[in-house]
C-alpha cells in the first residue's frame, strides 16, 4: 500500500513509494523525506512524555522478567569487556613489563605517568579498555601485573626494580 504525503513547499499531495524514505514532489520537484516509523515514534514520545514513562515502567516491571534480562545482559557485558581487555593486552603485550607475569587473571592496565586516578575520574563510568581502543591505543599505558601495579601506585617503585638493580650491582660485567 502506498502512502500519501503532502509537499512541504507547494502543499500538493503526492504518492509515496512503497519502499524507501525519499520521494520527489510531482508539482515542484522538491525532495520529500517521508516519516518513517522511528520518526513517528520520536514525535509521539515528545508529545506524550508521561505515557512514555508509564509504559516504560510497565515494561520494566512486567511479569518479573527483568531479573532474567539483567542476568543475560550481565553475561553479554562480561564477554564484551573480556574481548576489549584481550585487544588491549594484544596491543601492549600479553605480559607484565616489570616481572614478566603472563597469566591474564593477574594483569592490569597501568598509566605510565601515574595519573590513573585522575584519568578514571575524567572518563567517569567508561570502561578503561574501551576508552583505550577508542583513542587508538595511547602510548602512556602499559601492562603490569596487579602486584607490580599496586607497588608502583603505593610506593612509587616496584620491588622487582630493586631486585634488578641489586643483581646488576652484584654481578658487574667485564669491561
Amino acid at each position: 500500500m502506498q502512502k500519501q504525503g503532502v509537499c512541504q513547499l507547494c502543499n500538493q499531495p503526492f504518492i509515496a513509494p512503497k519502499t524507501g524514505v525519499r520521494r520527489y514532489c510531482d508539482q515542484c520537484g522538491k525532495e520529500q523525506l517521508l516519516a518513517t516509523q522511528s520518526m513517528r515514534q520520536k514525535r509521539w514520545r515528545a508529545a506524550h512524555p508521561e505515557q512514555k514513562r508509564t509504559r516504560g515502567m510497565e515494561w520494566y516491571y512486567r511479569k518479573g522478567s527483568m531479573p532474567e534480562q539483567k542476568a543475560r545482559y550481565a553475561i553479554t557485558a562480561k564477554r564484551w569487556r573480556h574481548k576489549m581487555k584481550l585487544l588491549v593486552f594484544a596491543h601492549y603485550g600479553q605480559h607484565c613489563v616489570c616481572c614478566g607475569e603472563e597469566r591474564m587473571e593477574f594483569l592490569s592496565v597501568d598509566h605510565t605517568n601515574g595519573d590513573g586516578a585522575k584519568h578514571r575520574k575524567e572518563i567517569r563510568r567508561s570502561n578503561m579498555c574501551n576508552w583505550i581502543i577508542k583513542h587508538d591505543y595511547p602510548s602512556n599505558f602499559r601492562i603490569l601485573c596487579f602486584n607490580c601495579n599496586q607497588a608502583q601506585g603505593i610506593f612509587g617503585y616496584c620491588p622487582h626494580e630493586l631486585d634488578r638493580a641489586a643483581s646488576a650491582k652484584a654481578s658487574p660485567q667485564a669491561g
